[in-house]
């Protein structure tokens, strides 16, 4: 296996790792450049305890080009990171993946890609973005007879993305950018591709005329770069950068629809402007609507009107910029009917007052003009680990309750569509998805008095109801115990159907990073709601009242079709189901107990 220039020059560096060590030296930098978030950890930051989880090349990651720490790293050499990873974790760094990427090649000529109405495309299932699948070859007296027909080990412990089904063909993204096509029955590996960058959205398929199969798989990566590959073989069809911004990456995931793609785009910026010596912030986010055969920018349409302008100079004598912010963080939702493409937006990062930041917005599907923008929460002006006496702290300084979930396109009874938005704060907004009027408001329920709900990454919805899963006002911090919970919404009124409290977490791995905390998205079919826990318990509950009607614990080592084992854990990241199987990711994104397999579920196990 061939290592990036990354990893080798950190493995050269290994041997210094005893003198750097006797020198203090990985301590004076966590002092001076991670201590400020990582010993005031919040929702989107991981304590140091949680660090200390991690392997070191895991943390060395983080530094690479374009890694969530980079901007932190600027002027480190590299055995400052090799002392810095030693220092957090114990542990010496190999330089290597936890298993070879290349094992278990498909021998078989693969099937010709053929997606149906059993696919799974992209996050959402559809670009509706409801994660609903109305005909999953599953129904609620075959999923208690759910078992493990195989198991795939990831090349790192930290799992992204949804998997994409479509015929007999996966498709499945990574933290450290390597994508797999496997086949859906016995999870070998048709091909992989190494971006060399966080690949942390789901990928999507769909019909390309440039394409020798017919068909392309879409996905975006932490450079901001879309690819384009021919989804059977993989040879790459083409590739763009969507935003020349020093610190623009692409989080969510790109919606296909129409013959487009519509990307968006999210920042580092947030992390950026801690250093006091960064010009901030400059950043706006944005969707892109890409030509989907050729990768030609068809239209771009910022989510803040204003672009960032000179506000004088900080404290320190460097310029400061506003209005930025309003990151896309989640995968665009398209309407074809009223060819609308709607995104939840993230927080301000600056005290320059906007009116779309904490907000969802409708852009015209042909020329990306805005329809309407409704605004849930003004002047949340935040930036990562800000402490009182910072340069860069905004005034105020918000609370972050941004929109970091697709909004759900659902038609009630009456034909009147809707677009429903889930805050983080635990507050859904419904939406006429015409207008952009607001239709009513629901805040989820938490198991434990005092607390709000917080919904990070997605909510399901049916015909019927919108299912909420909530991880607690703490977020997915571990040591918060078991104040999440699972609640049902009636779509046309906003009253809730029924609440379950999170089951009290038993995690098998002990009591380190043991959460109740339901974080990850769900997924619903036809009268059952699968949702996953931090205490890496996948279950399946009864959309009738919220019984739980099946409960699998996947933090164990199960064998591997491509490795000795895969180890499941805390489930934070999405699940998929298509063609009467279950694809569940277990392993910790940004927090939790450490992880790496990809688990696929069918009846009996067959």
């Amino acid at each position: 296996m061939r290592l990036p220039v990354f990893a080798i020059t950190i493995v050269l560096a290994i041997p210094c790792l005893v003198q750097a060590a006797e020198q203090g030296n990985a301590q004076a930098i966590y002092i001076e450049r991670c201590a400020i978030c990582h010993d005031n950890p919040t929702e989107r930051i991981p304590s140091r305890d949680i660090l200390a989880t991690r392997g070191p090349d895991d943390v060395m990651r983080a530094f690479a080009p374009y890694g969530i720490m980079q901007p932190h790293g600027v002027g480190l050499i590299p055995s400052d990171i090799v002392d810095l990873a030693v220092f957090l974790t114990g542990e010496q760094p190999t330089g290597a993946t936890t298993t070879n990427p290349e094992a278990n090649m498909c021998r078989a000529p693969a099937m010709a890609m053929k997606p149906d109405s059993r696919a799974w495309n992209g996050w959402g299932k559809d670009a509706s973005n409801a994660r609903f699948h109305p005909n999953p070859d599953l129904t609620v007296t075959s999923v208690p007879r759910l078992k493990i027909k195989w198991a795939f080990t990831y090349p790192t412990d930290q799992v992204a993305g949804v998997p994409t089904v479509g015929g007999d063909w996966g498709f499945v993204s990574t933290f450290i950018g390597r994508v797999f096509a496997l086949d859906v029955e016995t999870g070998c590996t048709h091909w992989s591709f190494d971006a060399g960058s966080p690949v942390k959205g789901a990928m999507v398929v769909g019909p390309n005329a440039n394409a020798e199969s017919g068909y392309a798989v879409y996905f975006g990566d932490e450079k901001a770069i879309v690819y384009a590959f021919d989804a059977t073989s993989g040879s790459e069809l083409w590739r763009i950068r969507v935003d020349d911004h020093p610190v623009a990456r692409i989080t969510g995931s790109p919606t296909l629809a129409g013959g487009r793609l519509f990307v968006p785009v999210s920042s580092l910026e947030e992390l950026a402007a801690m250093n006091e010596k960064y010009e901030c912030c400059t950043f706006r986010g944005s969707v892109v609507a890409l030509d989907a055969a050729s990768g030609r920018q068809i239209w771009k349409s910022y989510t803040l009107k204003d672009s960032p302008k000179l506000r004088g100079l900080n404290s320190k004598g460097v310029q400061k910029f506003g209005p930025a912010g309003g990151a896309i963080w989640s995968a665009p939702t398209v309407d074809m009917r009223t060819r609308r493409v709607y995104v939840g937006v993230g927080n301000s990062y600056t005290d320059v007052a906007t009116t779309s930041t904490d907000a969802v917005i409708a852009f015209d599907f042909e020329s990306g003009d805005r329809a309407w923008t409704y605004q849930a929460q003004s002047n949340d002006n935040w930036i990562a680990g800000c402490q009182p006496g910072q340069v860069d702290c905004p005034t105020p300084m918000g609370p972050d309750m941004d929109f970091g979930t697709p909004p759900v396109l659902r038609t009630l009874p009456d034909g009147r569509s809707i677009v429903v938005a889930a805050q983080k704060s635990g507050i859904l907004h419904a939406l006429d998805a015409n207008s952009g009027a607001l239709l009513w408001q629901s805040q989820v329920e938490v198991g434990r008095a005092g607390d709000d709900g917080r919904i990070l990454y997605a909510v399901g919805a049916d015909s019927s109801r919108i299912y909420a899963p909530a991880s607690g006002s703490v977020g997915y911090r571990p040591a918060a115990g078991s104040n999440g919970g699972l609640t049902a919404i009636d779509l046309s009124t906003g009253q809730k159907a029924w609440y379950v409290p999170a089951v009290p977490p038993i995690c098998s791995w002990g009591e380190a990073n043991c959460s109740g905390s339901q974080t990850a998205p769900p997924v619903v079919i036809p009268g059952v709601v699968f949702s996953g826990s931090a205490d890496g318990h996948m279950r399946a509950y009864s959309t009738d009242d919220g019984q739980v009607i099946w409960d699998f614990d996947t933090g164990q080592k199960f064998p591997s079709v491509n490795s000795d084992i895969a180890t499941g854990a805390t489930i934070l990241t999405g699940q998929s189901v298509s063609g009467g199987k279950l694809f569940v990711n277990s392993g910790r994104g940004f927090t939790g107990q450490p992880g790496n397999a990809l688990l696929v579920f069918s009846v009996d196990g067959k």
